[in-house]
């Protein structure tokens, strides 16, 4: 009971930290009776995941003298290192930004990664 109530605790805390509270996760097999989600979630897959880890590393190579904020990442390049073919990278690279894992710099620009994603 000490852990359902100190984990409901944590949950109202991200509430007043800013005037639109924060995102609060909790992961944990206590049954604390609080909304999952107020809309579906759509869970990343491992190969969506394995070409998010492949923008991130992909951004920290070529970022020597480019702040990671502006430093975009192609399909192209995605492809290049990814097992899997052009179309699923672009789906899985969509996707990822659906998560607001990764954001999209124009119509050619190539992937921004985001490090709060």
């Amino acid at each position: 009971m000490m852990v359902k109530e100190a984990l409901l605790q944590a949950v109202g805390r991200g509430r007043g930290v800013t005037d639109r509270g924060v995102p609060v996760v909790i992961v944990t097999n206590e049954p604390l009776g609080l909304t999952v989600a107020d809309e579906p979630l759509d869970p990343v897959t491992d190969p969506q995941a394995e070409t998010y880890r492949l923008v991130v590393e992909l951004t920290v190579q070529n970022a020597k003298d480019t702040p990671l904020a502006i430093r975009t990442v192609t399909t192209a390049e995605v492809t290049a290192q990814s097992p899997h073919q052009e179309s699923n990278v672009r789906k899985h690279l969509s996707s990822l930004s659906s998560h607001g894992l990764l954001t999209r710099q124009g119509e050619r620009g190539g992937w921004l990664y985001n490090p709060t994603g």
